[in-house]
């Protein structure tokens, strides 16, 4: 009996010295983490190829994007007035047809409800003036009908001209896109003339094209045109061609 219970005890502690022991063995992984990095100095680089390690690194390494660094001198541009832009586009389209009498073409950019007023002298006066209206401008070209257009500056002497001749005087006396200064929703140059162009299109904006004058003459006989546009169905339309000189 006492030989029986010796060798039960000398059984359990033998298995249980090799449980112990498989416990503490390292087990090769079943599957490598392909997003951990691999050492190939660790206990698991037994159960492994150096070079499989490698490339896992390698691949690991290929997911990590470095930022670019921030430039603390670099500045942000302003947004671009997208309106200025369009209406200066308009404009400089609308004096290029004038110059080539392609007054079809200039008829599409005038607006179809409140036409265009053509001023003479800087001062808009729908009383005096003369207001086209798109189909009307299409026949420019045609037309060589005498209209008054309004007075001659400080006289009441009227201006009555042909659409030919008063383009020539009064809209079209300068090559104002060869000019060099332009300016938006700003007068370049006043005369004796009152501006009332802000006033009257008040939700407008303007191009004016200015030509400074020759040195022969002190400058006097400089002149200027204003392109005012408003939006129609969102689009910009021609409502004034307005022109302006030196009035003594």
């Amino acid at each position: 009996m006492k030989k029986s219970s010796v060798f039960l005890s000398v059984l359990l502690l033998t298995l249980a010295v090799l449980i112990w022991g498989c416990n503490n063995n390292p087990q090769p992984p079943t599957q490598l983490d392909a997003e951990e990095p691999v050492d190939p100095d660790s206990e698991y680089a037994n159960y492994i190829d150096t070079e499989t390690i490698g490339e896992i690194n390698n691949n690991n390494n290929n997911h990590l994007q470095p930022l670019a660094p921030l430039d603390p001198e670099a500045s942000v541009e302003e947004p671009v007035n997208s309106d200025s832009e369009q209406a200066y586009e308009l404009a400089t389209k609308a004096i290029n047809a004038i110059n080539n009498h392609d007054y079809k073409t200039l008829s599409e950019y005038v607006h179809p409800e409140k036409g265009v007023i053509f001023v003479p002298y800087s001062y808009i006066d729908y009383e005096e003036q003369l207001v086209f209206f798109p189909n009307q401008v299409s026949e420019f070209t045609d037309d060589n009908n005498n209209y008054i257009w309004g007075l001659i500056d400080n006289t009441d002497i009227p201006i009555e001209l042909t659409v030919s001749d008063y383009f020539a005087r009064y809209v079209c006396d300068k090559n104002f896109l060869d000019t060099g200064e332009v300016a938006v929703n700003s007068i370049i140059r006043k005369g004796n003339s009152i501006e009332n162009v802000v006033d009257v299109f008040c939700d407008s904006i303007f191009i004016d094209f200015h030509d400074g004058g020759t040195k022969e003459f002190g400058g006097l006989d400089w002149s200027s045109l204003k392109i005012v546009m408003e939006k129609h169905n969102n689009i910009f339309k021609i409502v004034a061609i307005i022109h302006s000189q030196y009035v003594p």
